[in-house]
């Protein structure tokens, strides 16, 4: 490399041509050749290299990417078209040698090349994935369609690989092709279930709901499941329609205390996302499940924007006062100065509630319909204390936001 950086060409051209070098020395020699511009003398000596047999498989594969990296198409593509080709050569060999074919602009070899591994049953499934994909990449969809059907229907390759090849069928437009190994995958009960599940997926994007739903749901209610893939399986079953069957398998796993509390959380989100407000309103009145639980519950309603539920939430005297407090709080996120007035107004509302009501007022800076409740509030010895103390610190917020 230094040499290279003198402009000392010769002398690299010594070094490559030296056979007594080692390999990895006389590649860095041609590839350096070659920057400056000396690529017709460069391009033997890689070429020669990337053939040898004696030759590390690392070097020769820095070879092969090398002569890419030249440009000089002329006597080289077939030579590495004849690699790409041979099996007893080194799949990353292989490998290097097809790109430098794409590299040289010869598309009708680097199309080979691909193919040549994509079909290739010994290659490993990330190699022939990644030549299935160049070859869509190479805009030809007729040779990506075939590597990528021979890796959806190879049942020695891993689960996940072939339904990644089914969904790029899929996007090929080949969905009749690809409906019927994802089906083959989801009922298929050796596969692990998080690789059915997203062949049932999968099967959804191709427009099969009406076969993904089943299997989604069947993988959703079986308790035998891990408890992630069965909320994932109910998610994707409300993302095909399906909300009223994916619902109570959410909600089961959000009350279920066997499960992880991230996963117990995740499932009250998908709630959400469904926009089940009937059911995340039972969760965060249901005394039975864990107090953070009901809280999640109660801020999840306050994301749907449901007032009316928070408001009541807010007053119900058999729900935990943290709940409560939650329901409270989101009010003032959703600008309800209204509903946090009547809090504030009861008398016979738990302190700790009127407390927060007063703070989501002053953060709200709401002063003409606020501030004379709020500074009656303080004034007043008959209110608790934390509650008259919460009036003045809203005031003096309120203070602030209008610059009194």
């Amino acid at each position: 490399e230094a040499l290279g950086t003198l402009g000392r060409a010769d002398d690299l051209l010594a070094l490559a041509r030296d056979e007594r070098v080692d390999a990895g020395v006389r590649t860095a020699a041609a590839e350096s050749l070659g920057k400056l511009g000396r690529a017709d003398e460069a391009a033997p000596i890689l070429l020669s290299l990337a053939r040898d047999k004696r030759v590390d498989a690392w070097v020769r594969r820095q070879a092969a990417e090398a002569l890419g990296k030249l440009g000089r198409a002329d006597g080289a593509a077939p030579i590495l078209l004849a690699l790409v080709r041979d099996e007893h050569v080194d799949a990353g060999v292989r490998t290097a040698a097809a790109e430098a074919l794409g590299k040289l602009d010869r598309a009708d070899e680097a199309v080979q090349a691909r193919l040549t591994l994509a079909r290739d049953v010994r290659l490993g499934a990330w190699q022939r994935r990644e030549a299935a994909k160049a070859l869509g990449e190479l805009g030809r969809a007729d040779e990506a369609t075939q590597a990528w059907l021979a890796l959806a229907r190879d049942e020695r390759v891993d689960a996940w690989v072939r339904v990644d090849a089914a969904e790029a069928l899929g996007k090929l437009g080949r969905a009749d092709e690809a409906a019927p190994i994802l089906l083959a995958l989801v009922r298929d009960e050796r596969v692990d279930a998080s690789w059915r599940k997203a062949a049932a997926e999968a099967l959804g994007t191709l427009g099969r709901a009406d076969e993904a739903a089943p299997i989604l749901l069947a993988l959703a209610r079986d308790e035998h499941v891990a408890a992630g893939v069965r909320r994932q399986a109910a998610e994707a079953l409300g993302k095909l329609g399906r909300a009223d069957e994916a619902a109570p398998i959410l909600l089961a796993l959000a009350r279920d205390k066997r499960v992880d509390a991230q996963l117990r959380w995740q499932a009250i989100e998908a709630l959400g996302k469904l926009g089940r407000a009937d059911d995340l309103l039972a969760l965060a009145r249901d005394e039975r499940v864990a107090e953070w639980v009901c809280t999640e519950a109660a801020e999840a309603l306050g994301k749907l924007g449901r007032a009316d539920d928070l408001l009541a939430l807010a007053r119900d005297e058999h729900v935990d006062v943290w709940v409560r407090l939650t329901a409270a709080e989101a009010l003032g996120k959703l600008d309800r100065a209204g509903d946090l007035l009547a809090l504030v107004r009861d008398e016979r509302m738990d302190p700790d509630v009127r407390r927060t009501a007063v703070e989501a007022l002053g953060k709200l800076g709401r002063a003409d319909e606020a501030a004379p409740i709020l500074l009656a509030l303080a004034r007043d010895e008959r209110v608790p204390a934390g509650v008259r103390w919460a009036a003045k610190e809203a005031i003096r917020e309120i203070n602030k936001r209008t610059g009194e």
